[in-house]
């Protein structure tokens, strides 16, 4: 009989579903039956920019934001599944609760929501607390930003989760992202930016590319939207981002040096920033202003502008080991 599994997704942003995604494709390939929780539009769109097959999906959104979880609102996601009884692989992407129906479920994530957000609810921090301590639950995470709370039992690491097997990298660095993503609080700082500053006499060919949600036809012509595709990220010339680790996925794949910026209050950001620090993978910056001046100086520095004061990261394979590592389980 074949072995079917079942992957709920995290709706804030696109990096969760883009994880899921990558997974369920290589439990496909093999053999696992997967279907994915999650919005299909998104996980269509997804699957056609990451150039893989669309897995079998179940429409649902968790409704698991970070406004969601500051209104204590975000666990109720487990009360609205359907029956997942018959699957005998769960998986379930930074959402813990799973565990209230499955104690088997293997969580996929770098963080806990509940270590992870400022003034988090007392007894739902309490409750999740509970569910890890007590029924140690396999944990599939990646090595470079791997929470370093996490229990050491049943932790299993592994790289990042990227699709390089389709994609020639053909780099021509001209352009600057500035993406707050789509899980991301901070667009009026991002829009006070732009507004409060000229983007005159730039030492740049390209453009600087910015979130659809942000850009406007008003804006001076050096702005244009950004794609998100293989495209997009092989022409930066520099991103300063929030540091989400779908943005940071690609922009290390394409080796991009990094400036990052995130909200007050956003555990989650500042540990991931912390990582690309002390990898000496990019820049932590105090906000987007401080980002913008670093970076245009250290291109005004050099011709050619590289990551020739960087490190450059090479661990792309977690999708593959994530997906050994859970049917190796099964054996």
């Amino acid at each position: 009989m074949k072995i079917n599994a079942c992957i709920f997704t995290c709706t804030n942003g696109l990096g969760h579903i883009r994880r899921s995604i990558l997974l369920a494709d290589e439990l496909n390939n093999n053999g696992v039956q997967t279907t994915i929780f999650a919005p299909k539009n998104t996980v269509i769109y997804l699957c056609k920019k990451l150039n893989l097959k669309t897995p079998y999906i179940v429409d649902f959104d968790t409704q698991t934001t970070i406004n969601d979880w500051k209104d204590k609102t975000a666990i109720n996601w487990i009360e609205r599944i359907p029956d997942i009884s018959n699957f005998k692989i769960v998986v379930s992407d930074n959402l813990i609760e799973i565990l209230k129906i499955r104690r088997d479920a293997w969580i996929s994530g770098s963080f806990f929501w509940h270590r992870s957000i400022k003034n988090f609810d007392r007894k739902i921090f309490l409750e999740s607390e509970y569910l890890i301590e007590n029924l140690e639950p396999n944990i599939i995470s990646s090595r470079l930003f791997s929470a370093n709370y996490f229990p050491k039992k049943n932790l299993h690491q592994v790289g990042l989760f990227f699709n390089n097997k389709v994609f020639e990298n053909v780099k021509n660095p001209r352009n600057i992202l500035i993406s707050i993503g789509r899980g991301g609080h901070a667009y009026s700082k991002v829009r006070e930016f732009i507004e409060n500053n000229k983007f005159d006499n730039l030492p740049i060919e390209g453009k600087i590319l910015i979130d659809p949600e942000l850009y406007s036809n008003s804006m001076p012509n050096i702005f244009s939207e950004a794609k998100y595709n293989q495209e997009m990220y092989s022409s930066l010339l520099a991103a300063i981002i929030r540091p989400g680790i779908g943005t940071l996925t690609e922009c290390l794949f394409n080796k991009v040096p990094l400036y990052l910026f995130y909200e007050d209050g956003n555990y989650e950001m500042k540990y991931n920033a912390s990582q690309i620090r002390k990898n000496n993978l990019g820049y932590d910056c105090e906000n987007i202003s401080s980002c913008w001046k670093k970076c245009l100086k250290q291109i005004s520095l050099s011709e050619s502008f590289s990551l020739s004061e960087l490190e450059v990261y090479n661990d792309f394979n977690g999708a593959n080991e994530a997906s050994k590592k859970i049917l190796e389980y099964y054996k």
